[in-house]
């Protein structure tokens, strides 16, 4: 009887986690953003006491920075959904920063600690992916400390002192992302005229005036390695994130979902590399082009990326794994509002 008791304890415990879980998942938890943020109690307030323990990362101590100029980005499932992080976090993973800027994204998970270890399961999976730093605050802590609406996405600048210099929740407008940048001493990417180069009829006079996409395979990738598509890799969404993992099928996948979206009159590319059984709608596919590689400075053992501006200028040249968050800029550089990572197109059907 004892035995069944614990057991029906223990079945209860996970129903009711299930249920809590479920309500908060399902709850809206999004704050209206006051026209002037609360003032924060200066005499009280110390950021300085802000730590966030981590399973993976050591923990994130802002005394510690001292002397830098932090950017604490937040975020929660709200503000996810909503894509109003989109302006702040293109400038932040764009601009150049000085050694002496740094910037910490969090996220906000008030409320799941009892769902910890899975969630940090998950998120290891995409902090490779980043530029910066990503801590997972399961107390709140941040929202609470900088009086900042719930359920927004926002950013809070601290100076070298410590004191708190700007705090945004929403979107932000250019005049927002200008302030940002000047807190930081942010740059934006210099750009060089591109080389002389052939691909096939693409060259620089005839990338001039478009946008030109040239990506460069280092192996083979065949459609049935591609999450995603139609007669492509079919699996969970593990085994779908592992194929990703695959610097040749990650830039393959990238091609193919910015080939769906591109407007065809102002993006031209091409695919240079074997991609049996794969068509692409705009992008030129040429199985060699080593020639227009060493023009275009790209290392021959691994895929590689090159985009051209309407000005001929070169403003992306990427080698290896395209990580998650280039995603952004280079979607800003071809005229599309995104290129999704496709972890959710993994499913077995």
């Amino acid at each position: 009887m004892k035995a069944l008791k614990t057991t029906l304890l223990a079945v209860g415990v996970i129903v009711l986690a299930g249920v809590g879980y479920a309500a908060y998942t399902l709850r809206p938890q999004a704050e209206e953003i006051p026209e002037t943020l609360p003032e924060l109690d200066t005499a009280t307030l110390d950021p300085m006491a802000i730590k966030i323990p981590d399973e993976t990362l050591p923990p994130l101590v802002l005394a510690d920075l001292k002397g830098n100029t932090v950017t604490i980005v937040l975020d929660n499932k709200d503000s996810w959904k909503s894509k109003e992080n989109r302006p702040h976090y293109r400038a932040l993973n764009r601009w150049v920063l000085p050694e002496t800027s740094k910037v910490f994204a969090i996220a906000d998970l008030n409320g799941l600690g009892l769902f910890r270890g899975k969630i940090s399961e998950i998120m290891a999976f995409m902090r490779p992916e980043m530029r910066h730093p990503l801590y997972l605050d399961f107390e709140g802590v941040v929202y609470e400390t900088f009086k900042m609406p719930k359920g927004r996405s926002g950013f809070i600048v601290l100076g070298p002192d410590g004191a708190v210099l700007m705090r945004h929740s929403g979107k932000a407008d250019d005049a927002t992302l200008e302030q940002l940048r000047g807190h930081l001493h942010a740059e934006e990417p210099s750009h060089s005229p591109v080389s002389s180069f052939t691909l096939a009829h693409l060259t620089p006079a005839t990338c001039a005036g478009k946008v030109c996409v040239l990506a460069f395979l280092s192996a083979a990738v065949p459609r049935g390695e591609i999450p995603g598509i139609e007669g492509g890799f079919r699996g969970d969404m593990e085994e779908g994130a592992e194929k990703l993992k695959d610097p040749n099928i990650r830039m393959v996948d990238t091609m193919i979902k910015i080939d769906k979206k591109i407007d065809p009159d102002a993006v031209i590319g091409a695919v240079v590399g074997e991609t049996p059984d794969l068509r692409f709608d705009h992008w030129t596919s040429l199985s060699a082009g080593e020639e227009a590689r060493a023009a275009l400075e790209l290392p021959v053992d691994a895929p590689g990326l090159v985009v051209i501006n309407r000005d001929g200028e070169v403003v992306m040249r990427e080698h290896g794994l395209l990580q998650f968050y280039k995603l952004g800029t280079l979607a800003d550089h071809v005229g599309v509002d995104e290129i999704t990572d496709g972890s959710e197109a993994h499913k077995d059907e």
